[in-house]
Protein backbone atom coordinates (compact mmCIF):
# COMPACT_ATOMS: atom_id res chain seq x y z
CA UNK A 1 0.00 0.00 0.00
CA UNK A 2 3.04 2.24 1.12
CA UNK A 3 4.69 1.31 -2.21
CA UNK A 4 1.55 2.05 -4.38
CA UNK A 5 1.14 5.53 -2.68
CA UNK A 6 4.30 6.37 -2.83
CA UNK A 7 5.08 6.95 0.97
CA UNK A 8 7.95 3.81 0.54
CA UNK A 9 11.11 6.05 0.37
CA UNK A 10 9.54 8.50 3.05
CA UNK A 11 8.99 5.69 5.40
CA UNK A 12 12.56 4.40 4.61
CA UNK A 13 13.82 7.24 5.57
CA UNK A 14 11.87 7.84 8.93
CA UNK A 15 12.88 4.53 9.58
CA UNK A 16 16.90 5.23 9.97
CA UNK A 17 16.04 8.46 12.46
CA UNK A 18 17.39 7.87 15.87
CA UNK A 19 15.04 6.58 18.60
CA UNK A 20 15.67 9.84 20.14
CA UNK A 21 14.35 11.75 17.20
CA UNK A 22 11.84 10.04 15.58
CA UNK A 23 10.30 9.90 19.77
CA UNK A 24 10.26 13.95 20.03
CA UNK A 25 8.97 13.94 16.30
CA UNK A 26 6.35 11.57 17.33
CA UNK A 27 5.27 13.19 20.76
CA UNK A 28 5.45 16.33 18.96
CA UNK A 29 2.89 15.56 16.50
CA UNK A 30 1.16 13.91 18.58
CA UNK A 31 1.08 16.47 21.84
CA UNK A 32 -0.21 19.49 18.96
CA UNK A 33 -2.96 17.11 17.39
CA UNK A 34 -4.50 16.23 21.22
CA UNK A 35 -3.88 20.37 22.23
CA UNK A 36 -5.64 21.33 18.78
CA UNK A 37 -8.50 18.82 19.90
CA UNK A 38 -8.94 19.07 23.45
CA UNK A 39 -8.84 23.00 22.82
CA UNK A 40 -11.24 23.09 20.19
CA UNK A 41 -13.60 20.71 21.93
CA UNK A 42 -13.77 23.13 24.84
CA UNK A 43 -14.33 26.63 22.42
CA UNK A 44 -16.91 24.45 19.83
CA UNK A 45 -14.99 24.27 16.59
CA UNK A 46 -15.79 21.70 14.85
CA UNK A 47 -13.60 21.98 11.98
CA UNK A 48 -10.47 21.60 14.34
CA UNK A 49 -11.63 19.27 16.00
CA UNK A 50 -11.66 17.53 13.50
CA UNK A 51 -8.14 18.68 12.00
CA UNK A 52 -6.62 17.61 15.76
CA UNK A 53 -7.69 14.30 15.49
CA UNK A 54 -6.57 13.76 11.85
CA UNK A 55 -2.91 14.74 12.64
CA UNK A 56 -2.79 12.70 15.69
CA UNK A 57 -4.77 10.05 13.33
CA UNK A 58 -1.66 10.31 10.59
CA UNK A 59 0.66 10.85 13.17
CA UNK A 60 -0.24 7.07 15.35
CA UNK A 61 -0.46 5.75 11.59
CA UNK A 62 2.84 6.57 10.43
CA UNK A 63 5.22 5.67 13.41
CA UNK A 64 2.91 2.41 14.36
CA UNK A 65 4.00 1.23 10.51
CA UNK A 66 7.67 2.29 10.63
CA UNK A 67 7.79 0.31 14.09
CA UNK A 68 5.92 -2.75 12.60
CA UNK A 69 7.39 -2.97 8.67
CA UNK A 70 10.43 -1.04 8.59
CA UNK A 71 12.10 -1.11 11.78
CA UNK A 72 13.64 -4.83 12.72
CA UNK A 73 13.93 -4.20 16.19
CA UNK A 74 12.21 -6.61 18.37
CA UNK A 75 8.28 -6.55 19.27
CA UNK A 76 9.28 -5.74 23.02
CA UNK A 77 10.93 -2.89 22.35
CA UNK A 78 8.76 -0.70 19.12
CA UNK A 79 5.84 -1.81 21.79
CA UNK A 80 7.61 -0.16 24.75
CA UNK A 81 8.86 2.86 22.46
CA UNK A 82 5.36 3.67 21.47
CA UNK A 83 3.87 2.70 24.54
CA UNK A 84 5.71 5.70 26.33
CA UNK A 85 5.90 8.22 23.89
CA UNK A 86 1.75 8.10 23.05
CA UNK A 87 0.57 8.68 26.72
CA UNK A 88 4.13 11.37 27.13
CA UNK A 89 2.55 13.21 23.78
CA UNK A 90 -1.19 13.20 24.86
CA UNK A 91 0.07 14.32 28.23
CA UNK A 92 1.91 17.27 27.14
CA UNK A 93 -1.20 17.89 24.72
CA UNK A 94 -4.02 17.70 27.39
CA UNK A 95 -1.96 20.19 29.54
CA UNK A 96 -1.77 22.87 27.10
CA UNK A 97 -5.71 22.28 26.42
CA UNK A 98 -6.08 22.40 30.14
CA UNK A 99 -3.63 25.14 31.26
CA UNK A 100 -5.03 27.58 28.02
CA UNK A 101 -8.38 26.30 27.72
CA UNK A 102 -10.05 26.11 30.86
CA UNK A 103 -11.08 29.68 32.24
CA UNK A 104 -10.71 28.72 35.60
CA UNK A 105 -8.07 27.95 38.33
CA UNK A 106 -9.03 24.45 37.58
CA UNK A 107 -7.19 23.69 34.65
CA UNK A 108 -4.02 23.75 36.70
CA UNK A 109 -5.22 21.03 38.45
CA UNK A 110 -6.53 19.12 35.80
CA UNK A 111 -3.29 19.81 34.11
CA UNK A 112 -1.38 18.45 37.37
CA UNK A 113 -3.69 15.46 38.03
CA UNK A 114 -3.23 13.76 34.75
CA UNK A 115 0.52 13.37 35.36
CA UNK A 116 -0.56 10.89 37.72
CA UNK A 117 -1.81 8.55 35.16
CA UNK A 118 1.14 8.11 33.32
CA UNK A 119 2.36 4.57 34.81
CA UNK A 120 -1.29 2.45 34.24
CA UNK A 121 -1.03 4.38 30.83
CA UNK A 122 2.31 3.20 29.49
CA UNK A 123 1.66 -0.36 30.81
CA UNK A 124 -1.99 -0.11 28.63
CA UNK A 125 -0.52 1.47 25.70
CA UNK A 126 2.69 -0.99 25.81
CA UNK A 127 0.46 -3.77 25.83
CA UNK A 128 -1.89 -2.71 23.03
CA UNK A 129 0.87 -1.34 21.18
CA UNK A 130 2.69 -5.23 21.29
CA UNK A 131 -0.32 -6.99 20.20
CA UNK A 132 -0.82 -4.61 17.21
CA UNK A 133 2.95 -4.90 16.11
CA UNK A 134 2.64 -8.59 16.55
CA UNK A 135 -0.28 -8.68 14.12
CA UNK A 136 0.97 -6.31 11.82
CA UNK A 137 4.45 -8.51 11.59
CA UNK A 138 2.69 -11.37 11.17
CA UNK A 139 0.57 -10.11 8.37
CA UNK A 140 3.67 -8.40 6.68
CA UNK A 141 4.04 -10.55 3.78
CA UNK A 142 0.37 -10.07 2.45
CA UNK A 143 -0.60 -6.37 3.16
CA UNK A 144 3.36 -5.22 4.35
CA UNK A 145 5.52 -3.01 2.00
CA UNK A 146 7.62 -5.73 -0.23
CA UNK A 147 11.66 -6.19 0.09
CA UNK A 148 11.60 -5.16 3.67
Amino acid sequence: MATRLGFDRLFRSLARLTPLSLGLGYAGSLAVGTAVYYLASINRREFLLLLGALVALVAVSVVLTLVTWYQHDPVVRGAFFLGTTTPIGKLIGFSVAALFGVRSGGGTLLATGSFFGIPIAILLSTIVFAILISLGRRFRGTVGPENV
